[in-house]
């Protein structure tokens, strides 16, 4: 699943509903609610702190989910090449959480600088193993 998003609050609660329900319909239900909130995060973490080359707010992510046969593979790209500062929120502050939750629920995480410009966020979430077929349709 891809979506190119212009980020709003709007865009990104329907990105999770549709990318929730599209990992459900893979038969991945332990994994959609985990899903449902790294891609929120990271989304919402761009909406709020990305930058392009001018200064301004980038408005603008692809999301990418795909099916792997440990679980789910999910990237979020912008166009910001700097890369996030994790950073611990103050017990009442209400930011500051959002990376340390993505890391807490992902089985690994990387954010790497993306070869066409901007960075990508890649990360995997784990649950039962799926086995190919000999027709190459997951069993």
């Amino acid at each position: 699943m891809v979506l190119d998003l212009d980020l709003t609050e709007h865009s990104i609660h329907h990105a999770r509903r549709m990318l929730v329900e599209g990992v459900r319909m893979w038969g991945l239900e332990e994994l959609a609610s985990d899903l449902g909130l790294v891609v929120t995060e990271l989304l919402t973490n761009t909406m709020l702190h990305a930058l392009g080359p001018d200064g301004a707010a980038v408005g603008r992510a692809r999301c990418l989910v795909q099916r792997v046969p440990s679980g789910l593979v999910a990237v979020v790209h912008d166009e910001d090449p700097r890369l996030p500062e994790g950073r611990r929120g103050d017990v009442d502050a209400l930011g500051g959480r959002g990376l340390h939750i993505v890391r807490q629920l992902a089985a690994n995480v990387a954010i790497t600088p993306s070869p066409g410009g901007g960075k990508d966020v890649v990360v995997m979430l784990s649950g039962a193993p799926y086995v190919l077929a000999a027709d190459g349709v997951a069993a």
